[in-house]
Order: C-alpha cells, then structure tokens, then sequence
C-alpha cells in the first residue's frame, strides 16, 4: 500500500492542476458547454436515450454537465473526469508492465493531453470522455481473469455492450483487446475481435442505429453532427493503443533495458514526458481560440443581464464583430445606445447586427439583438433556427427566448409546451414555475415590465419581417405607436452606421419635432452638420446645440491645418484623442 501512496499523490496533484488550469483559461466555457446540453429528468427522455447506441454515456454526461450551472463546477467535473481516464489507462498499463509504474504514469498521460482539448472544444460532446473512460475501465477489468479463453469470450460479450453503453468506443475496445491478447499474451485469436467490430459498425448502419459509418466506427459521433471533428479528437485513440503497444514492448525488452545505462532505460520516459509537454504546448498554441473564449464571457453576461460587465472589457480599438455586437446589445439594454455609440470602435452595421452564418451561436446573438429592439418575430424566427443548429434536443437558453416570445403573441399553448420541457430540468424548473402565471393570462403579461413593453410593441398589421430591410420594419413600429422613442434612434443609428446620409436625412426630415423624436442625440445632430456643412439654418432647424457646432468646428479648423501643414496622412492618429467618439470622425476615417 506505501508504494501506491507516491501514485495516489500524483494523481491527486495532476487534478489540482487541471483544475487550475481549466478554472483559470475556460471557466465560461463551461457556463457555455451546459447551455449546449439538455438533460431532462423524465422516464420518457431517459428510455429515449437509453434506447439508442451510446445512450448510457449521453445520460452520465448530461447529468452532470447540467451542474456546470454551477461556479468551479465545470472545471471540477472536467478535471475529474480526465484524471480518471489517466488512472484506469495507468491501471490498464501497469498490468501490461508491472515493473515500472513510472513509465505508465507518464505514458497514461498521452491519450489523455487531446481529451484535454476535446472539453476545450465547444462542439464535443462530453459524452464521448465518459464513453472512454467505460472502455478503458472494461480493458483493465478484463485483465484480472486469467483464463485466455475465458478472457475471449469476456471480450467478445464486451464489444456489442460497450457499443450500446458508450457508442463507437467499442472499436477501441477492440484494437485494444486484440492489440494486449496478440502482443501479451500471444493469443493471435483475439485478431477476430476487430472483425467482429467491423461486423457490428456494418449492422449498425444497416439497421439505422447510425446514420453514416463515420457515427458507426468513429469518434464523430461525440462531435456536432454537422461538423468534422478536430485533429486532437481522432488522437485520442490512437494514442491509447500506441500507450498500450509502447509499455507492453517496454516488458519485453525488460531485461535489455536492466543491462543498459541508467539514462537510457529512463528514455521511454522521458519521451513520454516530452511528448506531453510539446504536445500540449503546440496544441494550446494552434487549437485554442482565445477569441472564442471572450465571446462565451459575453455570452454569459448577456444571459445573466450582466451589461456593464461587457462594457468594462470592450474599450479601445475593436475588430471583432461579435465583441462589437455584444457592446452595441449593452447599450441598448442599458438605454445608452444613442448616447454613447460612438464611444466605442464602431464598424459598420455587421459590428452590431453580425451576417447571420446559421451557426447556434450567432443566431442566439441576433435573437437577443432583435429582442431587445422590440422585434419580437424576428427574436423568434432567430431562436428556431439556433435550435435547429444546437448539438442536442434544444438548449435552456433557446427555449426560455421561445416561451417568451409565445408568452408575448399570446401563444400559450405553445409557450406551455416549452415550460413543461423546462420544468423537467434541475436548472430551470424555478423559472419555468414562475412563468407559468403568464399563461392565458393576458392581464398578466402586459401588467410584466418586459412582456407588456414587447407586446405593446407588436406590429398591429402581421406581415413579413424585414422586406423592405429592418430599417423599414422600425420605422412601420415607430409610426404605429408615437410613444416609442427608441426605433426611429435605432434606425437613424442603422443609417449612420452604414453611412448613408440620404436616408438618415429623409428620416430626421420626416419624424424631427413628433412625439416619436422629439429631440436629436448628440451622434445625430452631429450627422445633420455633414447632411448641411454649409447650413447653419439648417442646424438650428433640427436642434443641433452651440456646444455640438463648436466642437464641429474646432474639428474642421484642426483638420484644415494639419492637412495643410502636410500631415495629411497623419489626421486620423492626431484628431482620434479628441473627436475619434464623433459622427465626423467615423465618417471620414473608419471602414
């Protein structure tokens, strides 16, 4: 027992320090990874899933990725998880070379560095790390019966089981069995294990339990069906089975190795050391995007309605669509839009409604977007087609945008339908509860701050969204009901965005002085300067206050004499301190 405690240790340090890692680099991830995962606590969903290939490890994975709710969850359970997959490999392994238990703490390590990057990946599907950890517990229970034909047939009963327990895996399995019986045990027999894999992956398709044999044979089946897997998905396996081939010859070649010198006996570890680590650097370096792992902290923040926090991080020069989108959705849910959207690094309308890729992500994006700008169809219309992209049945975020814009339509039983779903979950069944007063209750919903504001919103003609553009579409809502002060701003902001002055001039020309633009904001009236440089009659029409025209001019003036003191292609660095949060300095120098 004193000789494992030195293992136990390590195994112990290796957790804390994944946890570490993964808490510090991805711990939004997580947040991100349990919106994409849909566990319901119902016999039906249960039987559905158990029901299908690999629906054991779907059940386990889901389960506990509905916790990643939770703060240092995601990253806990991560790192348990890959730590117990280092373990049952190093078990594995240590009945395979028993002599050194050193050479397979290290080489256990070696499946498990890509796995690391798998739960890095937002697209994997965490059901295919428990699916490893089943197979590489099945290779090690395997081991303690000692009878070869016994262990055969062991094998043979745990291929299709393992098949139904945890999916493709079983091909693994099988490599793996065969590769221990055939090299170990000299037992070539075992070679019809991969045959009978073979065998199942064929019936499997035949019979429709998978719908391509890359679902059947693959480990694209723990990946987004849409979507070809990562390297470091494939590697995982592979790298098992080299483990397993590099500690059984490592066995053989035991007593050449005692007779050699003492650094060349430590060479397999050392090379599995060094694997790990030029591995994992590379992998870090090339794999992980950092890009992405902002947009998962934005994406957490807009969900809990955390709006400052996105503005504290979005300062300074910006070329991130999504970055810029999320700033613009803050603005407009904390009412600072027209007031404040030249504050930051503006590019162009896709910098704060991005071209929508039909990707989950973006779609749920331009949902909230549309949203929050009282386009209740349209915030619907997105939330559908996020949910056709999702990974599995739907997702909490998706169905929470649903049932409200139903609860706003007055499609209660629609929205019920979504409730009831949500009311099956551990993380959401207090929201659900509490919505379901707003069914068929119209007096409820439009007493509600947010559903009552939305549905007063709604277009008292139904037609199709966006024809004519969403410009249009704000302009139709604005008419429809004077007290809305924020569409007109919002399609006057969509005009100066995409710098089209004709139609921002048409616009303020039509609605200045009426109930639903009784005033300009700044970022306007500094725009009617540049419809009318040369009208100052034109200025005081449309309320342009003295403080806006004086800084209009010092603009000019300092412009002016740095073009003609030859440093014309200097003016935007040398004007940015001073007027880069103007209308006027978005329009001459930003793309």
């Amino acid at each position: 027992m004193k000789k494992q405690i030195p293992y136990l240790l390590f195994f112990v340090a290796l957790f804390a320090a994944a946890f570490a890692f993964l808490e510090k680099t991805a711990a939004y991830h997580f947040y991100y990874v349990e919106q994409n995962q849909f566990f319901q606590e119902t016999g039906a969903y249960l039987s559905g899933c158990l029901s299908q290939p690999g629906g054991a490890a779907k059940v386990v994975s889901e389960y506990l990725v509905q916790f990643f709710l939770l703060p240092y969850t995601g990253a806990a359970v991560t790192a348990a998880w890959l730590v117990l997959a280092a373990w049952l490999v190093w078990l594995f392994l240590r009945r395979l070379y028993p002599e050194s238990p050193s050479y397979c703490a290290a080489l256990a390590l070696i499946p498990v560095v890509p796995l690391l990057f798998c739960h890095l990946d937002m697209n994997y599907l965490p059901a295919g790390t428990v699916a490893f950890l089943l197979a590489t517990a099945a290779l090690w229970g395997a081991g303690f019966v000692r009878r070869g034909n016994l262990r055969l047939c062991l094998h043979i009963l745990l291929v299709p089981l393992l098949y139904y327990l945890g999916g493709p895996v079983y091909l693994l399995y099988a490599l793996a069995a065969a590769l221990y019986e055939a090299l170990a045990a000299r037992r070539f027999w075992a070679l019809l294990l991969p045959l009978e894999a073979l065998l199942l992956g064929w019936l499997a398709v035949r019979l429709v339990w998978a719908p391509e044999y890359r679902f059947a044979f693959l480990p694209d089946a723990y990946y987004h069906f849409s979507l070809a897997p990562r390297p470091y998905v494939y590697a995982v396996w592979p790298l098992l089975l080299a483990a397993e081939a590099t500690a059984i010859l490592c066995r053989r070649e035991e007593a050449a190795l005692k007779a050699t010198k003492a650094w060349r006996r430590r060479l397999p570890l050392a090379g599995a050391c060094l694997f790990v680590l030029v591995f994992g650097a590379w992998s870090l370096r090339h794999w992980r995007d950092v890009s992405q792992e902002k947009a998962k902290e934005f994406d957490y923040f807009s969900r809990n309605g955390q709006w400052q926090r996105i503005l504290e991080q979005t300062g300074g020069p910006q070329h991130n669509y999504v970055y810029l989108a999320y700033t613009n959705l803050a603005l407009m849910e904390t009412g600072r839009f027209a007031d404040r959207l030249f504050d930051y690094d503006q590019h162009g309308v896709e910098g704060w409604m991005p071209g929508w890729n039909k990707t989950e992500f973006i779609s749920m994006l331009l949902s909230d977007i549309y949203f929050a700008m009282d386009l209740t169809g349209p915030a619907q219309q997105m939330a559908f087609e996020a949910n056709v992209s999702t990974l599995g049945e739907g997702t909490p975020r998706i169905l929470k945008r649903l049932v409200e814009t139903n609860l706003i339509f007055g499609a209660y039983p629609v929205a019920d339908k979504y409730l009831r779903l949500l009311s099956n979950t551990w993380g959401y069944r207090q929201w659900a509860a509490a919505h379901r007063r707003f069914l068929y209750n119209d007096a409820a919903v439009e007493a509600d701050s947010l559903l009552g504001a939305k549905r007063r919103a709604l277009p008292k003609v139904d037609e199709l969204s966006f024809v004519d553009g969403i410009d249009s579409d704000l302009v139709k809502m604005s008419a429809e009901h004077p007290s809305d002060r924020r569409s007109l701003v919002y399609a006057g902001a969509f005009y100066l965005l995409g710098k089209d002055m004709g139609r921002f001039k048409s616009l303020i020309e039509t609605w200045y002085g009426k109930p639903q633009l009784p005033a300009l904001p700044v970022c306007f009236q500094e725009a009617v300067i540049l419809v009318a440089e040369n009208d100052p009659a034109y200025w005081r029409r449309y309320g342009v206050s003295k403080e806006v025209v004086a800084r209009f001019l010092d603009f000019k003036r300092q412009m002016l004499s740095l073009k003609h003191s030859g440093q014309g292609a200097a003016i935007p660095g040398l004007l940015v301190h001073a007027f880069g949060n103007t209308f006027w300095y978005y329009y001459l120098f930003k793309k």
